[in-house]
Formats: structure tokens, C-alpha cells, sequence
């Protein structure tokens, strides 16, 4: 499996492939095809703290913090640790405005959230 590398897209995909290499998983990394974009240097270091990968998906935004929210009710997923760590997105999260939203649904999408929603 490999996903289309759009340069509009690559800061992105930096994200990502730093995330995996960061908590062991450059192996994904690999199969996605994202070796273009990403930076090994911090591979073999202290394993990161479950709290770091809180930080780390919060950081990224709001798509990931549901995601975090997710994973944090799969403790048959992932180590009881992360999924305490990641629990506390479930409450305690850095709010954010309409404004940002807006700006992410368009970036994404491509249209309006008024267009989005006509069609």
C-alpha cells in the first residue's frame, strides 16, 4: 500500500512519518511509501512516555485528538498506559474556534463548509 504523495500535503506526511518513527513504527512508515518524506535521525532513542504521545497527537490538531480519543477506549489495542494517557483528551482539551475549524474543513475538503453541506 502506498499513498499519494501531494506536495501540498507533505508537511503533513513529515508529521506522520515523525510520529511513527518517534514511537517504533517506521516499519509503517515503509509500507505507506512515505520514506521520501521521512527523518530516521530520532530512531533508536529513549522510548517516549505514554504522556508524550498525548502532547504529540494534540500538537497535530483536531483531527488527531478524536483519534487519540479513540484509541484511548481500545485498551485491547494499544498498552494501558497510552490508553490512560490518551484519556485525558476526552475532557481536557485545548479548545479551539470556529474559525480554525472552518480553515480545516476547507483545506480538506476543498470547498466551504456551506458548499460542503449543499451537496
Amino acid at each position: 500500500m502506498s499513498v499519494s504523495l501531494r506536495p501540498k500535503h507533505l508537511g503533513r506526511y513529515r508529521e506522520i512519518a515523525r510520529l511513527l518513527v518517534k514511537y517504533g513504527r517506521s516499519d509503517l512508515i515503509k509500507e505507506a511509501g512515505l520514506d521520501d518524506v521521512a527523518d530516521y535521525s530520532g530512531e533508536g532513542d529513549v522510548p517516549p512516555k505514554a504522556e508524550e504521545l498525548t502532547d504529540d497527537l494534540e500538537r497535530m490538531g483536531p483531527t488527531y485528538v478524536k483519534l487519540a480519543q479513540l484509541m484511548s477506549t481500545r485498551a485491547d489495542l494499544i498498552p494501558p498506559p497510552y490508553a490512560r494517557a490518551l484519556s485525558r483528551l476526552q475532557d481536557s482539551v485545548e479548545p479551539f474556534g470556529f474559525d480554525e475549524v472552518e480553515r480545516i474543513v476547507t483545506e480538506e475538503l476543498g470547498v466551504r463548509i456551506a458548499r460542503a453541506l449543499t451537496t
